[in-house]
Parts: C-alpha cells; structure tokens; sequence
C-alpha cells in the first residue's frame, strides 16, 4: 500500500477517533517516530504496521491489496456435461462389477421363501 494513501487514512481516522500519537503508539506497538514518518508521508509501510494501527484504533484497516482477475470466471457445468459425466461413472462401475466372461460378479440377493406358505399349484 502506497505510503500516502495510508498517511492520508491515518490522519482522517485517528482524528475521527480522537486518539493522540501517544496512545496509538502505545496501543498499536508501532513506535510513535514510525507513526509520524507515516504522517509525513516517508518510508515505505508494511502491512503489519497498518494492522496494528487499525487494530488500536478498533477500525477496520484499509484495503491492503487489490486482487486482479485475469480471464473469464469458470462457467458452471451444463446439464449434458453432468450427464455424461453421471453416464461415464455408471458404465466404469459396471466394469468394476462385471466377471471375467462379462457378466455381472455380484448376484442379486433373493431372500429365501417364507415357510409355511406355498405356492398355488404346487403339491408337496
């Protein structure tokens, strides 16, 4: 963050918050010569000084970084993509379940008949 825009927040904030370079500098730990070479618009500022003098000043601290976008955002997928997407996983299973002759490994579970009841038709 360039040097004046922070001398520029300092100065309005502290001055909205009432506070003395004295007090901010025993809040913040930032040395009060820091705190006025800030002022005077010299040097260069570091994040952590920045946040350390919002902080003892309760305020939230000013924008410290832009963040650039470079290209368009991703796009959402679109209902064929799901779908094909949900097609592939189906058809890999089945490979996965599927014997060495093609057909299905894992048998379908049939419970056994009841006992005690038959079948019409049937005789015993």
């Amino acid at each position: 963050m360039d040097v004046e825009d922070v001398a520029d927040w300092l100065e309005r904030t502290r001055a909205e918050v009432g506070m003395k370079i004295s007090a901010l500098s025993e809040g913040s730990g930032v040395a009060r010569t820091t705190i006025y070479r800030i002022l005077d618009k010299e040097g260069v500022v570091d994040e952590a000084t920045v946040l350390a003098l919002a902080k003892a000043m309760h305020v939230q601290p000013p924008l410290l970084r832009q963040v650039v976008v470079v290209g368009d955002p991703p796009t959402p997928p679109t209902a064929l993509s799901l779908v094909r997407h949900a097609k592939a996983s189906i058809e890999r299973a089945e490979r996965l379940l599927s014997g060495p002759d093609g057909r299905a490994a894992v048998e379908t579970f049939r419970p056994p008949p009841k006992k005690g009841k038959r079948k019409p038709g049937k005789t015993a």
